[in-house]
This record gives structure tokens, sequence and C-alpha cells, in this order.
């Protein structure tokens, strides 16, 4: 039946679908100007032209993720006569169409259930009303359209005016938000605030599916700018799915896993680790978030993936400066924030290059590291390239483009650049320049430590993955969950970049196996063996470690990798002012810029 997949043709006939666009009225206002003074043909015109401009803006990443789920991409028919012949040979058939699936009148609901498994159709699906009831429970699409097809196939429910009758509002099983019990909604918005997502989530799925919440009344909701007694109670870790982008919220409470023996068996998110498994955050749940956000029942709901500080940051103290900046070449442009200690006095100093997290700024981070107070200790200079939105929607580096893993060309010519402007324009030495990162800014880092050793004197890698983990968005997801497949990169005939690695064994996010092959990737220049050494550890009142150094033949340690227990995807020790921060780890930032100052260029394993 592969031949019956066509392309999509633009606009004929039955070839497109209406649907209905809610707008403003000074946004339509503005499109009726734009059409009076003939940029458009009329209001559709603008409308299609502004989907299709989006469309084409974001190209690259719907191929990737239509050959990742594997989508038939067009126009897909199914005749009568290709499911009897499925039936015949005893296939079921898996439908995952992009575009539009259709299914012929003749086709019976029984030969439907008897052929088709499964069925999932980004954009629109045409059916007998009995067919698209018949295959309700089999239907993978989104939800909402899901419970569309069952709503509109129940008896006299139809789209429009006719659909918002009291029966078909049963059907599909959605309540009107508007008409949500308050104490229900601000239960939730409690819980949300409180950093309990996982109740939150629970508490307004029941909502979802038309349940009554749990008998017992909610706790008073807390005023407007009152602290919750919940929130210090609790580190701000937040990891993200990588495949689905959707929150997981690990339980600081969960039983610590024994420490990760070197080799150990298949990476398990945390409902394999010892704790249970933690519910996923619908997208539809997520949208509903934001909207009582922007109603406003409580600020501070539609970051959900990303949790907003528990304290504000620290002051800077009197004299120092944390400029904005900016740097541009053939490469592009980059803005930047440089920290400038007040114990800064003009000798040469060392520099710090920080490199972000996905949805992080260089304040965030600052914010979370606490760098900056370490540099007023030293003192030191610390520079955080800033990756913008227009680069990568989530402002990730893109650590998994080729384009972006080499010398010379892409994201890492642009950080090499701004290294050397703050090198040109203020007292640095030039033998103790350091570059670190956080998940995608330590793939960065590792990135940086590779194609730049004659730059960087050392490289330190919090959460991240090994230079060339991924050549695109399909591997890395795969080096994500699982670690790189195959050898890393190595730099031939280099020295050995000094490496320091933070990583935990509860990281759902970025797999831990993939800390092991930064150490490898890093240490596979040293010309003979290194000795290792490993050694136990315990935060007081917080998680243990375990710290392996790899020494050379004089016995300095040229790499030295952390493994937290029980931690997750989070800046290990960091403050509560930043994103992504668990303060109940060692210090990574002090542990850091010790390790750091002690391997000026030069003096790391040849």
């Amino acid at each position: 039946m592969a031949g019956n997949v066509y392309e999509l043709r633009p606009k004929t006939g039955g070839d497109t679908e209406k649907i209905t666009i809610n707008l403003g009225y000074v946004d339509l206002g503005h499109i009726d100007l734009l059409v009076q003074d003939g940029f458009y043909s009329n209001r559709t015109d603008f409308i299609r032209t502004a989907i299709r401009n989006q469309i084409e803006r974001h190209a690259d990443a719907a191929k990737q993720s239509v050959a990742r789920k594997n989508l038939d991409l067009g126009l897909r028919h199914y005749s009568r006569e290709d499911l009897e012949a499925a039936r015949t040979a005893g296939q079921m058939l898996d439908i995952r169409v992009l575009g539009l699936a259709t299914i012929a009148a003749d086709v019976s609901p029984e030969l439907a259930r008897a052929t088709i498994t499964s069925i999932s159709v980004l954009g629109a699906l045409q059916a007998s009303a009995a067919v698209k009831a018949a295959l309700a429970d089999r239907n993978r699409g989104p939800d909402l359209a899901a419970r569309l097809h069952r709503r509109q196939s129940q008896p006299g429910c139809g789209s429009g005016l006719l659909a918002r009758r009291p029966a078909c509002t049963r059907a599909l099983k959605v309540p009107d938000m508007n008409a949500a019990r308050p104490p229900d909604m601000i239960e939730a918005t409690r819980l949300t605030r409180a950093g309990r997502l996982n109740e939150a989530a629970a508490l307004l799925q029941r909502l979802f599916r038309g349940e009554e919440a749990p008998d017992a009344a909610p706790a008073k909701a807390p005023s407007r700018g009152a602290a919750d007694p919940q929130a210090g109670r609790r580190p701000r870790i937040i990891d993200v799915e990588p495949e689905t982008g959707e929150p997981v919220d690990p339980e600081p409470s969960s039983p610590k896993p024994a420490p990760r023996a070197a080799g150990a068996g298949a990476w398990q998110p945390a409902g394999g680790m010892g704790g249970p498994a933690m519910p996923q955050m619908p997208e539809a749940l997520r949208g509903v978030l934001d909207q009582l956000n922007q109603g406003g029942m409580e600020p501070g709901l539609a970051g959900l993936a990303r949790p907003s500080p528990a304290q504000a940051p620290d002051p800077a103290p009197d004299g120092a400066r944390f400029l904005a900046m900016s740097f541009a070449s053939e490469a592009g442009t980059r803005a930047y924030k440089l920290y400038i200690p007040s114990t800064y006095r003009g000798e040469p100093a060392p520099l710090v290059v920080m490199l972000h997290g996905c949805t992080q700024s260089p304040d965030d981070f600052a914010a979370g590291t606490r760098m900056n107070a370490l540099a007023e200790e030293h003192p030191l200079l610390v520079a955080y390239p800033a990756q913008p939105s227009s680069a990568n929607a989530q402002k990730c580096w893109n650590w998994f483009s080729p384009g972006d893993q080499r010398r010379g060309q892409g994201e890492p010519a642009l950080i090499a650049g701004i290294t050397r402007q703050v090198m040109r324009d203020h007292a640095i030495d030039p033998r103790r320049v350091y570059v670190a990162g956080l998940s995608a800014g330590g793939a960065a880092a590792a990135i940086m430590g590779l194609a730049y050793p004659d730059l960087y004197a050392a490289a330190g890698v919090h959460s991240g993955l090994a230079c060339g983990a991924a050549r695109d968005m399909p591997s890395a997801f795969a080096a994500m969950r699982q670690g790189a497949a195959g050898a890393p990169l190595t730099g031939a005939g280099q020295r050995v970049v000094p490496t320091i690695v933070f990583h935990a064994d509860r990281d759902t996010t970025v797999h831990p196996r993939n800390g092991d092959q930064v150490i490898s990737q890093s240490g596979a220049a040293a010309a003979a063996g290194l000795r290792t050494e490993v050694q136990q550890g315990q935060v007081p009142g917080g998680h243990a470690y375990s710290r392996t150094l790899h020494s050379d033949g004089d016995g300095q340690a040229v790499l030295e990798q952390w493994l937290i227990h029980g931690g997750g995807h989070a800046w290990s020790g960091g403050s509560p002012a930043g994103s992504y921060t668990d303060p109940r780890g060692p210090d990574a930032s002090r542990e850091m810029l010790r390790f750091f100052l002690d391997h000026p260029q030069g003096a790391g394993a040849r």
C-alpha cells in the first residue's frame, strides 16, 4: 500500500479543512488594516501566509520529528480492498499520517477494528462516523482531537453551536474551566507554586476527566506575596524528559540508591531506581495552567518547565560590575555578561567562561552557580555567553549539530571569540582560562575543551555529554537516554585537557553514562595510562557522592569525576536563587574552581 501515499497539495477542494481561530479585536483590526493597504487580498490570505511562514521557519525540526515518529507525509487513502487484503494476510495496520488520512466510506466498523491496531493522524482524518467511533479507543492522535472525534460521533453532535449541547459536552469529557470550582483551581495553584507538581497534575487531570476532587478540603491558598511553608523544604529540581519535553519532578525523599558501579547495567528512569515513577504532565494540562496564569488566578504558573527562583540572588558588592556585552564575527553575533569583581585591581587574572543550560540566561546561571561570589574571593573574571532563542527555541547550545562541534565555525567560534575579546579588553592570564557548563552548556564546554586546547587550560562539564555524542536531533535524544553510541571523538596528538565532571546517578534527562564518556574522551590523549583512585563522601544533611581521581605519572589528578548519589538534573550545591539547582549536593562551583586553579595551561599530562 506504499503507492497510496501522495504529495500534499496546497489547496484543492477536499484536501483542505476549515478551522476556526479566535482573535482579539485589536489583532483583527490590524489584519484588516494590512488587507486595506493591499498587503494581503483578504483575512484568509493573511492567516494562511502566517501559518505557512511558521511552518517553513520550523521546517528542519519538523522534518526530523517526522522521521523520528515514522510518519507518512501527505495523503493516505485506505480502501475496503486494502483492508480486506490486510485481513486475509493476517496483518494489523499501525496508521501514522501527517496530512490527510481517509478511510473509504464502504469500510465497515467491523473491518476497521479487525485490521487497524492503532491510528495517529496529525492533520485530518476522514472516515464515516461509525468507523471513527469504532476506532476511538485506538486513536493515538492528539488527545483533544481524539476526544473530538468521539464527541462528534455521538448522535446529534456536530461542530459549531450544536456541539455546545449538554449531552455533547459530557461526551467530550472536558469541563468548562470557567465553570470549574474555584477551590479546586486555587488548590492546584497552591500545589504548583509550592513545587508539588505531581499533586497539582493529579488534581487537574481529575478535573479534565470530569471527576470530583477528593473529599478532603483543600488547604487555604496563600495570599499573593505570602511565603508558602512548603516552598523551602525541598530543592527546586526539575528534570525534563528528552523526547516529550515534559517535566519530571524527582522526589528527594525517594530511597537513595547504592553507588553506581562502573559499567553497571542499563540506566532506568526514577521509577526503576528505587522510587515511584513520576507521572508526566500532558501538554494539554500545561496549557490549562498557562490559561489559569493568564486569567490572573495566581502568578508563576506558566513556567512549570523552568522553576522560578525560590529567593532573590545576592546583591553584588560595591565596586563589582556585571556588564552586558556583545561579540560579532563572521560566525554571527552573541550577547554575553561579564562579571568583574570588586577585588579585581587590574593584574592579570583568571577567566572562567560559563555556558548556561536550556531555557536559562546568564543572570539566572550566575545566580544558581554563585560563581560571581567565588570570583570575589580569588579574584577572577567570569563571562556568561547567552544563547538566543533565535538560535535554538529553548536557548540550548546546539551541541548535537556537526556545524557546532568544530573549531573555527558555528557556536564554538562564537564562544572562543567572546573569550578572546575579554582577554583583549582586560588583563587576563592566558595560562588560566577555563570553560564550564551545565547540560547543553556542559556538552558545549566539552566541545570547547576538545576544539580549543590551546585556549582553555581546563574544562568543567556538569550533566553534559561528550563532544560528538550526537550528529542530529534523533541521535541527540538517543545519547541523552543511554549515552553516545560508539567511541567518543578524540583530539589526535593533542595534550590532555584537564577536565572535571559532575553528574547525578538519578539524572533522568541526561544519562549518567555520558559523564563516563566525557572522562574517557578527555583522557584519550594521555601517552600512558592514568592511575585511578575512588573516594566516598557525604554532604552533611545532603547527598552522598563518589569522587574518582585519574592521576598522571607525577601523581597529579588531571581528570576528576564526581557522581552525586540520589541527585537529579541540576547544578550540584547551587543556590535556590537560580533554576535547575540542587543545594543538597557537593558545591560544584567551588570544586570546579579549585580544580581549574590547580591546572594552569601547560600543567596537564601529555
